[in-house]
C-alpha cells in the first residue's frame, strides 16, 4: 500500500487499558538495512521461511527471517503491491506507472510472467487463499481477477478509488477500502457483484485486512479501527482510540488473535481481537509506518517505516481467553433485586441529578427516552456548577448503596448522536472533586470515564453493544453483553459500589441526541430486601434500616416526574449543607 499523507497530528488518546499487557520488547530483535529508499511493501510467504520487502530503490529483496540474511536481491520498477500466492511458488509485484503486474519466482529471482491491461498505477494486490486467483486493484478505481497460472483476466469491474485489498478466508469475497468514498467494499469474487458498502467509524481507509477466521474484516483510516462481519455488513466493534492519527495499515495474526495497526508518528499499535482491547504500543520510528506484516505463525511482527529499514519483533501470543465466572452471590436464587421496567411513575426515584432544561426525560409504551438540544461544551464539569445542559445523569439514591458485589444491566434499545449507559462507581464526596472520578459509563462502543474522557481512563472495548450486564466483584469488573463475555479490568481506586445509574451523553453538540432506555436492574447480597415502601425524595436515606423488599419495580406508566424536579440551586444547596 503506499501511504498518500505525510501529516504530523496532535494525538489524543481517547481510552487507555487499565491492565496493560507486555507481549513485545520495547526495542526490536532484528533490524534489516540495505534498501536505499522508502521500503513501501513487506510480505512473508506462506512457511514463513521468507520475507520480501518491495521498494522505491525498484528493487524487491528477500530475506531469511530468522538470520536476517540477504537471500537475493530482484531489479525491477518502483511500485506498489507485494505478495505470495498460497503455496510460496509465486510473488506477485504491482508495476507502477507501467500498469502491469509481475509474477516472480521467490526462490530464484526470475520473471514468471507479466500480466498486461490494467488502465492505470497499480495499488495493491491480493492472493485468493483458496486457488490461483490474483486480485489488483488499480489507482482509478478498477479492480481485475486474474488466473496466475494462465495469466488470463478472468473479469473486471470498477470501484471506487481503492487502497487495500483482502480477500476472506475461503475467498468467496474481496474487500477493497475507498479512501475517497470513506467507505470500504465487499465484492462478491465470483460475480464483482457488490455485496456491502461499509461506513467506517474514522475518517477517509488507508487498509482493509480479513482475518484467517470466517468473514472478520478489519479496515483502519484517519483515528479508527472498525470490524465488521463482512458477511452480514454489521458493525462488531469500533475503536477510536487513536482518534488525531492516520493508521496506514493493518494486519492480522494467523491465528485472529492479535490485530496491529501502523500509525502516522511511527508507532505499531497491538490489540486482542478476542477480547477487544489494547495491548501494546511499539516505537518503530519517528515518521509513518508504511507496512506490517505477522509471519504465519504469530510470532514475529515485521515492519518498515521512513528509514528505510525493516525491524522484527518478536511476540508473546497473549494467553488464551478465560471467561470469568460469575461469583456464587450474584447468582443465588435469593439475590436481592431491584428492578426497574419503564412502565409505570418516577415517583419513588429520588431526584435527577444534574439535569438541566435542555435534557427532557419521558416515558413511552415501558421504554425511557432521553433528549437534548445542540449544545457544543459537552462535558462535565463541577467546577463551574455543571453549566454543561448536554451532560445527563439519571441517579438513583433511593435507598443505600455499600456493595463490595454487585450487579447491573441496562437494555440500550436505540441511540441518535448520543452515548448511553450506565454509571457504576463511587459518588463524589465534594463538588470540587471530578464528578464522575471513580465511575463508569458502559454503552454504544465504550468502557470510559464521563469526567475524564478525552484522557487516560477505563479500555475501550470497542462493541456495538445494547445490552449492557456489569458484574462487580471486590474493585474487579466484568462487563457481558447478550450472555456474551466481552472484557474485564481492575480499578485500583475503588473497592466498594456506592453509586449507580442510568446515564447520556451526547456525540456531537450540534445536533440534537436521543437514547431510549429500557430494562434496568441491579442485583447484589447486599441491597436491603426488607419491607415495601414508597420512597419520598425528602425523607433522610442515610439510615441503614431504609430496606426494601426483594424486587422493586419502578415501572414509569403514568409520565409522573415530580420527584426529578429539582432545580439546580437546589442541588447545590443541599449539597453544600
Amino acid at each position: 500500500m503506499i501511504v498518500k499523507l505525510f501529516m504530523n497530528l496532535i494525538c489524543i488518546s481517547i481510552l487507555a487499558l487499565l491492565l496493560p499487557l507486555t507481549l513485545v520488547a520495547d526495542t526490536p530483535d532484528l533490524v534489516l538495512s540495505g534498501h536505499t529508499d522508502h521500503i513501501i511493501n513487506i510480505a512473508y510467504s506462506p512457511d514463513g521461511e521468507i520475507l520480501a520487502t518491495y521498494s522505491l530503490d525498484a528493487t524487491i529483496r528477500l530475506w531469511n527471517p530468522d538470520s536476517g540474511q540477504l537471500l537475493r536481491t530482484i531489479n525491477t520498477i518502483r511500485g506498489s503491491g507485494l505478495e505470495f500466492s498460497r503455496d510460496g511458488t509465486i510473488l506477485a509485484s504491482g508495476g507502477g506507472n507501467e500498469k502491469v503486474i509481475n509474477l516472480w519466482n521467490p526462490e530464484t529471482g526470475a520473471l514468471l510472467k507479466v500480466l498486461n491491461g490494467n488502465q492505470a498505477f497499480i495499488g495493491d494486490v491480493a492472493f485468493s487463499p483458496v486457488e490461483d486467483i490474483l486480485a489488483t486493484g488499480s489507482r482509478d478505481g478498477h479492480i481485475d481477477i486474474w488466473n496466475t497460472k494462465t495469466g488470463e483476466l478472468i473479469r473486471t469491474w470498477e470501484a471506487a478509488n481503492l487502497d487495500g485489498l483482502s480477500f476472506s478466508a475461503d475467498g468467496s469475497l474481496l474487500a477493497s477500502g475507498a479512501y475517497k468514498d470513506l467507505s470500504v467494499n465487499v465484492w462478491n469474487t465470483n460475480t464483482g457483484a457488490l455485496v456491502h458498502t461499509l461506513k467506517p467509524t474514522g475518517h477517509d481507509v488507508f487498509d482493509v485486512e480479513f482475518s484467517s477466521e470466517e468473514f472478520t474484516l478489519a479496515a483502519v483510516g484517519w483515528g479508527a479501527i472498525d470490524i465488521w462481519d463482512a458477511n452480514t455488513g454489521i458493525n462488531i466493534r469500533s475503536i477510536d482510540k487513536d482518534l488525531g492519527r492516520f493508521l496506514f495499515c493493518v494486519d492480522i495474526s494467523q491465528d485472529g488473535r492479535i490485530l496491529a495497526t501502523g500509525k502516522d508518528n511511527g508507532e505499531i499499535s497491538l490489540w486482542d481481537m478476542k477480547k477487544g482491547i489494547h495491548l501494546q504500543d511499539l516505537k518503530d520510528n519517528e515518521m509513518e509506518i508504511h507496512d506490517i506484516a505477522f509471519d504465519p505463525d504469530g510470532r514475529t511482527l515485521a515492519s518498515i517505516g521512513f528509514d528505510n529499514l525493516v525491524r522484527l519483533w518478536n511476540i508473546t501470543p497473549p494467553e488464551d481467553l478465560e471467561i470469568p465466572e460469575i461469583p456464587e452471590a450474584l447468582l443465588d436464587e435469593n439475590v436481592n433485586i431491584w428492578v426497574e421496567d419503564f412502565d409505570d411513575n418516577l415517583n419513588s426515584w429520588t431526584r435527577l441529578e444534574h439535569q438541566r432544561d435542555r435534557a427532557t426525560w419521558e416515558i413511552n409504551d415501558g421504554q425511557l427516552g432521553v433528549t437534548t438540544l445542540p449544545f457544543c461544551r459537552s462535558r462535565l464539569n463541577i467546577r463551574n456548577e455543571l453549566a454543561q445542559e448536554t451532560n445527563t445523569t439519571l441517579e438513583f439514591t433511593a435507598f443505600p448503596i455499600n456493595a463490595e458485589q454487585l450487579r447491573v444491566k441496562l437494555k440500550v434499545n436505540s441511540t441518535d448522536n448520543a452515548f448511553a449507559g450506565i454509571y457504576i462507581g463511587k459518588e463524589p464526596e465534594s463538588l470540587f472533586v471530578r464528578q464522575f472520578q471513580h465511575t463508569y459509563l458502559f454503552g454504544n462502543h465504550k468502557i470510559g470515564n464521563p469526567d475524564n474522557f478525552a484522557y487516560n481512563a477505563a479500555p475501550s472495548i470497542g462493541y456495538n453493544i445494547s445490552e449492557i450486564d456489569v458484574i462487580f466483584d471486590h474493585g474487579d469488573f466484568y462487563l457481558f453483553s447478550e450472555g456474551q463475555y466481552i472484557v474485564d479490568f481492575k480499578e485500583s481506586g475503588i473497592d466498594k459500589i456506592n453509586y449507580v445509574g442510568i446515564a447520556m451523553f451526547v456525540d456531537g453538540c450540534r445536533d440534537n441526541a436521543l437514547a431510549i432506555l429500557d430494562d434496568f436492574e441491579i442485583s447484589g447480597p447486599t441491597i436491603p430486601n426488607k419491607g415495601p415502601v414508597k420512597i419520598n425524595p425528602d425523607e433522610n436515606l442515610d439510615g441503614e434500616n431504609i430496606v426494601i423488599r426483594d424486587a422493586w419495580v419502578e415501572n414509569f406508566n403514568d409520565s409522573e416526574l415530580k420527584s426529578w424536579k429539582q432545580s439546580r440551586d437546589e442541588i447545590i444547596e443541599n449539597r453544600s449543607t
